[in-house]
């Protein structure tokens, strides 16, 4: 404390004892705000990754699929080798907020696609996969359609949805959707076939 008999009033404007105090003040939040983007953008980035290889893996299971479930699938096999398996790398992530969908399209001699089958999974309650109801063939790029061994050529399609909401901070940052999707053509078969 100061004695105004030693400091007269005008050492008060040269005083600066308190200084460091004031700096650290104003400089906390944002500092605290620098630390909590970090962990979120970091948190979203690793989910990021996982999306893209629960992605890659929805794809990669069901382009093996006439040797993993032999004719082809049915929804019961589609959901304990293929969803459940693309699942399991989502974990630790609360995988009730994700949707996995995997689509299979063949193109015909005149450049018309069809959906063949479409399958969504949404995983809690009692998992099971479930058709997709009107699904639309997307515009595919004819470099990535394999070549037709009899007319036509079959593409699957993955998709993987995560709804993610940030643990720290989420009443500034809004949700948001992490999502990927790749094509990938059957192994050893012209097409997958699936009997619901």
């Amino acid at each position: 404390m100061l004695n105004f008999r030693q400091h007269p009033p005008r050492a008060l404007l040269r005083d600066d004892s308190g200084t460091a105090i004031i700096e650290f003040a104003y400089g906390l939040p944002l500092a605290l705000m620098l630390l909590f983007g970090t962990i979120v953008f970091g948190d979203a980035i690793v989910l990021q990754r996982k999306v893209t290889n629960a992605t890659r893996a929805l794809a990669d299971l069901t382009a093996q699929g006439e040797s993993l479930a032999s004719p082809g699938f049915t929804t019961v096999t589609l959901t304990s080798n293929v969803f459940q398996g693309a699942q399991l790398i989502l974990s630790p992530y609360d995988i009730t907020k994700s949707t996995l969908t995997i689509s299979d399209y063949c193109e015909d001699s005149t450049g018309k696609i069809t959906v063949m089958w479409s399958e969504y999974y949404v995983p809690g309650g009692t998992p099971t996969a479930k058709p997709v109801t009107s699904p639309v063939a997307p515009a595919i790029s004819t470099n990535i359609l394999p070549t037709p061994t009899s007319g036509t050529a079959c593409i699957t399609r993955s998709d993987v949805k995560y709804s993610y909401t940030p643990y720290i901070g989420n009443s500034w940052i809004a949700p948001f959707t992490i999502q990927d999707h790749i094509y990938m053509g059957a192994r050893n078969a012209p097409d997958i076939p699936f009997t619901p």
